[in-house]
C-alpha cells in the first residue's frame, strides 16, 4: 500500500514545490535588458510551461497505473480464492478415486461369480447328457426285459418320471443361471460406463486445476511488471523534479535539450488489452493463450482428449 500511495505523495510534492516557488521567489526588479536577454527569458518561460504540462500528464498517467495495479490485485485475490476452491475439488477427487477403486473390486467379485456360474452351467449340461444316456440305456433295457414288464415297467415309468422331473428342474436352473449371467453382464457394463465417466471427470478437474495455477502465475507476473514500471516512473519524475529544484536554487537553469531528452525517455508501456473487470470465484479471467487452449480442447474430438492427456502425462 505504501507503493500505491507514492503517486499521491508525488502530487503533493509537486504542489508544494510550485507553491513554495511562487511564495519564496522575489519580485522581479525592473531593469533594462537587451534583445537577446528578452528572447532567452521567453525560451525559459516556454520551457517552464512545457515542463509543467509534462509533469501534470505524467501524474495523471501514474494515477491510471495505480488503478490498473488495483485491478490486478483484485484479480490476484480472486484467483487465490478460486485456487482454494480447486483444492477442495481435488479433495473430492480423491474420494471419487476411492469409490472407483471399491467399484473395481466389486466388479472383480462379480466377474468371479459369473465365471463360477458358467462353470456350474457346464456341469449341469454334462449331468443332463449323462442322464439322457441313462434314459436311453433304461429304454434299451426295457426292450430286452419285456418278459418282466410287470413291476419292472412300473419301476421304469417311475424312473422316467423322476428323470423327467429332474431334467425339468435342471433346465429351469440353467435358465435362471443364464438370466443371472445376463444381469451380471449388464451390471458389469454399467459399472464400466460409470468408471469411464468418473475418469473423465477426474481428468477435467486436473485440467481445470492446471489452468487455474497457470492463470494465477500469469497475473502475478503482470502485477510484478506493473509495480516495476510504476517504481521506474516515480524515480524518473522525482529525479527530474530534484534536478529542476537544484537548478532553481543555484540560479543555473538546466539545458533545454537535456530536459527534453529526459522527458522523452520516460515511456510507459500501455497494456495490449484493457484491464479485466473483477471476476467471481467461479469465472476466473484466463489469459489469451489459456482461452485459446481451452477452446481447442473442447472443439477437438472426444477420443483425442484421452490421447492428449496421455501425451502430456508422459
Amino acid at each position: 500500500m505504501a507503493a500505491l500511495n507514492k503517486p499521491h505523495q508525488l502530487q503533493l510534492f509537486v504542489l508544494s514545490s510550485d507553491s513554495s516557488k511562487n511564495t519564496a521567489a522575489p519580485a522581479p526588479q525592473p531593469r533594462e535588458v537587451s534583445d537577446s536577454g528578452v528572447s532567452g527569458a521567453r525560451e525559459q518561460m516556454d520551457l517552464q510551461m512545457v515542463l509543467d504540462q509534462r509533469l501534470s500528464s505524467e501524474t495523471t498517467i501514474s494515477s491510471e497505473d495505480e488503478k490498473r495495479i488495483l485491478h490486478l490485485e483484485q484479480a490476484l485475490d480472486q484467483a487465490l480464492i478460486y485456487l482454494k476452491e480447486l483444492r477442495e475439488q481435488v479433495k473430492n477427487q480423491s474420494q471419487l478415486e476411492e469409490q472407483l477403486a471399491s467399484m473395481e473390486d466389486y466388479a472383480y467379485v462379480q466377474y468371479q461369480a459369473i465365471t463360477h456360474l458358467q462353470a456350474q452351467v457346464a456341469q449341469y449340461q454334462t449331468t443332463l447328457s449323462e442322464q439322457d444316456t441313462v434314459i436311453v440305456e433304461l429304454t434299451s433295457d426295457t426292450t430286452l426285459t419285456k418278459s418282466n414288464e410287470g413291476n419292472s415297467q412300473l419301476e421304469v415309468q417311475q424312473g422316467r418320471d423322476i428323470l423327467q422331473q429332474e431334467n425339468a428342474q435342471w433346465k429351469h436352473a440353467c435358465q435362471e443361471l443364464q438370466q443371472e449371467c445376463d444381469r451380471q453382464h449388464r451390471k458389469l457394463a454399467s459399472l464400466e460406463q460409470e468408471k469411464a465417466t468418473m475418469q473423465e471427470q477426474i481428468l477435467q478437474q486436473v485440467r481445470r486445476l492446471d489452468e487455474g495455477e497457470t492463470a494465477i502465475q500469469y497475473w502475478k507476473d503482470q502485477h510484478t511488471l506493473r509495480q516495476q514500471q510504476l517504481q521506474q516512473l516515480i524515480q524518473r519524475v522525482l529525479g527530474v523534479l530534484e534536478r529542476k529544484q537544484n537548478a532553481e536554487t543555484v540560479q543555473d537553469p538546466l539545458d533545454v535539450s537535456e530536459l527534453l531528452g529526459i522527458l522523452n525517455s520516460i515511456q510507459i508501456e500501455q497494456p495490449s488489452s484493457p484491464s479485466f473487470p473483477p471476476t467471481t470465484a467461479n469465472s476466473l479471467a484466463l489469459p489469451d493463450f489459456l482461452v485459446r487452449r481451452h477452446h481447442h480442447r473442447f472443439d477437438s474430438p472426444p477420443g483425442s482428449l484421452h490421447r492428449g492427456h496421455g501425451a502430456s502425462s508422459t
